[in-house]
């Protein structure tokens, strides 16, 4: 019996062949407009069960959140006033604006 679970690896080959799974390649449109409303669509449900939200201005959290981007996020896209660098140039996603 073929579970869908199965099914979802037996398809994955394929999907690979249609897809570049790196950042450093601009996806399909189709591919892009389905990840953006998974994504939207993900951010909103989860936002709806937010009651308290954090005091934004705490200068504690925004040193975190700082130093977290700097550690995972800016070689690629690049911290503020910082010019391409090669790693960036090769990425999709450096200076690319989030829709």
């Amino acid at each position: 019996m073929l579970t869908p679970t199965l099914l979802a690896f037996a398809l994955l080959p394929g999907c690979a062949l249609l897809m570049h799974p790196g950042a450093d390649r601009p996806l399909a449109p189709v591919v892009e407009d389905t990840v953006v409303a998974s994504r939207e669509r993900a951010v909103a449900t989860r936002a709806r069960r937010i009651r308290d939200v954090p005091d934004l201005s705490d200068q504690d959290r925004i040193l975190d959140g700082a130093g977290n981007y700097e550690a995972m996020c800016a070689i690629c896209h690049l911290p503020p006033g910082v010019h391409p660098s090669a790693t960036s140039e090769r990425s999709s996603v450096a200076g690319r604006s989030e829709r």
